[in-house]
């Protein structure tokens, strides 16, 4: 007789490694996204509405590549669950 390997075995809770891991990264995303645009708004604003965008789009901009940083960083715990090949495509697709 052949043993036949059982599937692997999912979380407690019944997600899956991948989908819990994608939303953490939105999450991490969106809070951060909020934390920019906090600071922006407390930061002020001046008279002259290019510097304000520019600034605005530069803050977004910074915040953009740091997330792509984290995509291609090879943190282990995200590589298990999503894997580095959708990772790179997540990295080329933000830039």
């Amino acid at each position: 007789m052949t043993a036949v390997p059982s599937p692997p075995a999912l979380p407690a809770a019944g997600r899956r490694p991948a989908a819990v891991a994608r939303a953490g990264l939105y999450a991490l995303l969106a809070a951060n996204a909020a934390a920019v645009a906090v600071l922006f708004v407390r930061a002020g604003f001046d008279a002259d509405a290019l510097v304000v965008l520019g600034r605005l789009t530069g803050l977004y901009a910074a915040l953009l590549m740091a997330f792509q940083l984290l995509l291609v960083a090879r943190l282990p715990w995200l590589d298990r669950r999503i894997g580095m090949d959708r990772l790179t495509l997540w990295h080329r697709w933000t830039s």
